[in-house]
């Protein structure tokens, strides 16, 4: 039992590489546009 939960894990986290890198790569980079910036003024 312990064998295959070690595998069920191994095997999402291949997944989740393979969605990452492969399936979905410019994703999370698309969200600012070039030249975005951010800046906070705070008293603390």
């Amino acid at each position: 039992m312990k064998r295959l939960l070690i595998g069920i894990g191994a095997l999402l986290i291949v997944a989740a590489g393979v969605w990452r890198f492969g399936i979905a790569p410019g994703q999370f980079a698309a969200r600012f546009p070039d030249g975005w910036k951010w800046e906070v003024n705070s008293i603390g």
